[in-house]
């Protein structure tokens, strides 16, 4: 069994009660249809983008807090989309899913909406066909004008976790607000 270390942000008007829960009660796994991992639980691979996460969502709204659970993820199966034979069979798989797809002839509002929907519902097929317990996936967080020439682009590293059980040695890594 290979480990990773995982750092997830969460943020609330009381976010050490929420994570209290999280330590307790273990992580709610995402069901939304329009998750760009697909469905799970989602980590970045350094508490410095975490930070940054948490800040972001604090922004607007000044009683909110944020903070940080620190895990170990165990996996037996890996999707590294950042790694070249784990993207081809994807792709392979992808081009089988849209053939399915097709057939129910879904409707959607629009590209945007119909490109989010269909990468969730392919990475969540994919992982439950495949039995893959992690998704990881460097995303660039740069505008496209700044990547074409800068070797310092901005990037991050996420995991998202299939299951509750793959997790392991969550504490309390960052509280904002707190001594």
């Amino acid at each position: 069994m290979s480990k990773l270390i995982g750092y997830h942000g969460t943020f609330g008007v009381d976010v050490e009660s929420i994570m209290n829960n999280i330590l307790n009660d273990g992580f709610t796994v995402s069901e939304k249809e329009n998750e760009w991992l697909g469905k799970g639980i989602y980590f970045f691979d350094n508490d410095a983008q975490a930070k940054w996460w948490g800040s972001v969502c604090c922004k607007k709204d000044k009683t909110l807090k944020y903070g940080i659970i620190k895990v170990d993820i165990s996996y037996e199966r890996i999707l590294d989309l950042d790694n070249l034979d784990d993207r081809k069979r994807y792709e392979e798989a992808c081009y089988e899913y849209s053939k399915e797809i097709r057939k129910k002839k879904p409707l959607f509002k629009n590209v945007k909406q119909a490109e989010l929907l269909m990468q969730c519902l392919f990475l969540s097929l994919y992982k439950e066909r495949n039995n893959i317990d992690v998704i990881k996936k460097t995303f660039n967080l740069e505008k496209i004008e700044k990547q074409k020439y800068d070797v310092l682009t901005k990037t991050h590293v996420q995991y998202c976790v299939s299951k509750e059980k793959n997790i392991s040695n969550k504490c309390i890594h960052y509280c904002q607000g707190r001594s």
